[in-house]
């Protein structure tokens, strides 16, 4: 099948999809919009894998992604009942993040500290700056969460 044909042929899928998507309000046709969301994703997945070297086919590759997206949000896959709660909800965080994040602080002056010995003496262990990325990838996952709790 030529490239041509290949756009042709997603296009006609999208706007099938794109039909049935509009037309999706009863309980009934859920499933199938959501089988038509995975038919999506699989086609989209396709085309960019298959088609490296043409721009239009990966751009029909993700404009399906797109819309499986879309039927997935339109079939009322996250449509969970909610746990109910009696009260307001904390906005406080968790003791555990607060000791956490703080003693993140003097374990990145340390890794830093060590980090600038071994530089001044040559630069041969190379753990130090593996500790160094983990302790910046711990400081950024413990100090989000920390300004997401603060900003609720």
């Amino acid at each position: 099948m030529s490239a041509r044909g290949l756009n042709r042929a997603v296009l006609l899928i999208l706007v099938f999809m794109g039909l049935i998507a509009m037309t999706s309000n009863t309980q009934s046709k859920r499933y199938g919009v959501r089988a038509w969301a995975i038919i999506a994703f699989a086609v989209g997945a396709a085309a960019i894998c298959l088609a490296r070297n043409s721009f239009g086919i990966e751009g029909a590759g993700f404009a399906a992604l797109f819309v499986g997206m879309q039927l997935l949000r339109r079939s009322g896959a996250d449509a969970q009942p909610r746990a109910f709660t009696v009260g307001p909800a904390p906005n406080q965080p968790a003791k555990f993040i607060w000791i956490v994040s703080i003693a993140l602080i003097p374990a990145l002056g340390v890794s830093c500290y060590l980090i600038s010995v071994d530089v001044r003496h040559g630069g041969h262990e190379g753990w130090l700056a593996y500790l160094l990325g983990g302790l910046v990838l711990l400081c950024a996952g413990f100090w989000s969460a920390l300004a997401a709790k603060l900003g609720q």
